[in-house]
């Protein structure tokens, strides 16, 4: 299943009318705080839920818009999205349409007047092509779609639900569009299950095994994740030569981690036939704040290394990182941005290859320095255009100071001051 495009009007801050279409392997949305980045996730979570019931009634359960969602001042909001199936390019759709309460007048048995909400019914469409039903045998694989929230890092020695434990295919939709933390417990069980029935059974291991293999790529100072009994099971890593339980780990590291197991078992889960799940299976998965406590040199390798470790999989995310946004072909960056009362989506001509600097300043919009750097280096190129170059040099060893030593600027303009007082030097020695 490949996500085509969403549609919404009146939903949270987007007022009008808009349009989102999705590359069909990675899409990055960017913008300022409050634009709209995790609420274009959260439309897709309850759209795709619907979607998902259709073929796993059991296991995937429908998420709904709740009042809140719809814009202030308007009666309803309306979304719809649309995937593409592994059925001879048929497509899905799925309509949303959630109304507010109505309040209406009556009296109560005083004959005093009082007000109450009256509710009108909401709408979820879902629309399958012929050849898209559950049964048919075209199906390549099952439609997966796994969201990750900011709340991944978090770490909870919670043990796995019901559904999560009992494994198969359903256990690979079990939660999987909840906002959920990573759960140390869990991860430990069925990491120690899978090991289980691999010694007992000689069942292969496929997602353990999955997750070794991708870990090096991911982490390059970890390795030999595998699970320490004790009082009770946990899951451990060497990190550098040095044996760390996950709740030993960084905000950052358990983040990767989270989404490195819990993606690659959702995969072997669904698709028990594929003796690669990483590989080969395919999925839509939404990722809020990509960069979320990574390393900038992290944020630099981390769509590579997911793209590359997931090469079927469908990624939309989120980022605030320069890094990151460098690191992506435009025609799949989305801008979203706050203009007047509404909010605009834009493409993006250019950012693979740009340098943090330039994303922040051209596709950001904010600045690249510090003000009062900014400013300091304002002054001296000022001068400079006057031909004040004595000015012009006060001025750049105030910005050296305020810098603590030189960078690339300050040795420009010092290259420019000394060139110019040289020319003048020379000017005034053929004068004589």
């Amino acid at each position: 299943m490949i996500l085509k495009s969403l549609t919404v009007e009146q939903y949270r801050g987007f007022t009008s009318h808009t349009s989102i279409e999705f590359d069909p392997r990675f899409t990055l949305i960017v913008g300022e705080n409050g634009v709209g980045k995790t609420s274009v996730l959260w439309a897709l979570r309850v759209l795709l839920s619907h979607i998902l019931v259709k073929f796993v009634k059991k296991s995937a359960k429908n998420l709904l818009f709740q009042s809140e969602d719809i814009a202030r001042g308007w009666p309803y909001l309306r979304a719809e999205v649309e995937v593409g199936l592994d059925t001879g390019g048929k497509k899905a759709t799925c309509v949303a349409q959630k109304n507010a309460a109505e309040f209406v007048l009556s009296t109560d048995e005083d004959g005093r007047p009082r007000e109450h909400a009256v509710d009108t019914p909401d709408k979820y469409e879902v629309s399958l092509g012929a050849a898209a039903t559950p049964k048919n045998r075209n199906v390549v694989s099952m439609p997966l779609v796994i969201y990750y929230s900011a709340h991944r890092s978090l770490a909870l020695d919670r043990g796995a639900s019901k559904a999560r434990a009992a494994g198969g295919i359903g256990a690979a939709y079990a939660e999987a569009l909840d906002d959920r933390e990573l759960r140390l417990g869990e991860a430990a069980l069925l990491w120690r299950k899978e090991a289980a029935l691999e010694e007992t059974d000689g069942k292969p291991a496929r997602a353990n095994r999955a997750v070794e293999q991708a870990l090096p790529a991911f982490l390059g100072e970890f390795r030999n994740l595998r699970v320490e009994t004790g009082d009770k099971p946990r899951l451990v890593v060497d990190k550098c030569g040095v044996t760390l339980d996950l709740s030993q780990l960084s905000d950052g590291e358990r983040g990767v981690l989270a989404v490195l197991i819990d993606l690659t078992r959702r995969l072997a889960q669904a698709n028990p036939n594929l003796d690669h799940p990483a590989q080969d299976a395919q999925a839509i998965v939404l990722i809020d704040e990509l960069d979320l406590h990574m390393h900038p040199r992290w944020q630099r390798e981390i769509v590579s290394r997911l793209t590359a470790a997931f090469p079927k999989c469908q990624f939309v995310t989120t980022t605030h990182s320069p890094q990151i946004i460098g690191e992506v072909q435009p025609d799949k960056l989305l801008l979203l941005r706050q203009e007047g009362n509404r909010l605009v989506l834009e493409r993006c001509g250019q950012a693979y290859g740009l340098d943090a600097n330039y994303v922040l300043e051209h596709i950001m919009g904010t600045a690249a320095r510090a003000l009062p750097a900014t400013e300091a280096i304002s002054s001296v190129e000022d001068a400079l255009e006057t031909g004040d170059l004595e000015t012009a040099r006060t001025r750049l060893n105030k910005l050296r100071t305020l810098l603590h030593g030189d960078d690339a600027v300050v040795v420009g303009l010092e290259a420019t001051i000394n060139n110019l007082e040289a020319l003048g030097n020379a000017t005034y020695s053929e004068k004589e």
